[in-house]
């Protein structure tokens, strides 16, 4: 994995994102929560869950109800950086207020929300994206040659022109961040065809026996 300035700018509008904690402390019974389902903040900030889940039913024990949980995706029912916030020690549930479940079910997040701005984004353009490809391709290629060599035993010899490279995959993650730059990911391998020269040598000798029969004498070898 490289990394690369990215050159262009583009004006955005994200919407910030991360986990929340729901839980269950009013029933043994699960209770389905749509996806877009308000939860909010105790200064009033509203997050929706991004696809429906279900949280549920608490346990009881020893008549006791002990809550259930369940992590949930949410994202911020507005752009900017104002909703980067947490961690948030209790949501509620306003689609529930007026009922016996509002003060029931509830929820947490445990890490700051990330993701919300509006404004100017730094973004990879194409020619910084070639660029770094080909930066990534011969980094790669040179690295994977260079350990194939050296893992070679010495008494094996490479065939010329025989060491190949190719590229399995390659990634590029234009997500930039606070530096301005974006990251290519790649995979490559290498492979040579080799011979153990004394197993050769050893070879020759007897398909000139069969040959010549064994009364010769081997003055050089290229």
């Amino acid at each position: 994995t490289l990394t690369f300035k990215a050159n262009g700018k583009k004006q955005v509008s994200k919407k910030a994102s991360g986990k929340v904690t729901l839980y269950n402390s009013y029933s043994s019974v699960s209770q389905v929560l749509v996806a877009s389902t308000r939860l909010q903040t105790p200064e009033g900030k509203i997050f929706r869950l991004v696809k429906t889940m279900t949280v549920p039913g608490a346990k009881i024990e020893d008549g006791r109800i002990v809550p259930s949980s369940i992590d949930v995706d949410v994202v911020a029912d507005a752009s900017g950086i104002d909703y980067n916030v947490g961690p948030v020690a209790r949501f509620t549930i306003p689609g529930l207020k007026g009922t016996p479940r509002y003060n029931s079910f509830y929820g947490e997040s445990k890490v700051v929300f990330s993701g919300g701005y509006v404004g100017e984004l730094a973004y990879p353009v194409d020619v910084d994206i070639k660029k770094g490809k080909e930066a990534v391709f011969g980094a790669l290629e040179d690295n994977a040659k260079t350990i194939l060599l050296q893992k070679i035993p010495k008494d094996f010899k490479v065939t010329e022109g025989s060491v190949r490279f190719s590229l399995i995959k390659q990634t590029v993650n234009d997500d930039v961040n606070d530096q301005g730059v974006f990251s290519i990911y790649a995979e490559g391998e290498a492979s040579a065809t080799v011979f153990k020269e004394s197993d050769l040598k050893a070879l020759l000798k007897v398909k000139m026996a069969e040959t010549y029969g064994g009364d010769f004498e081997v003055k050089n070898q290229t």
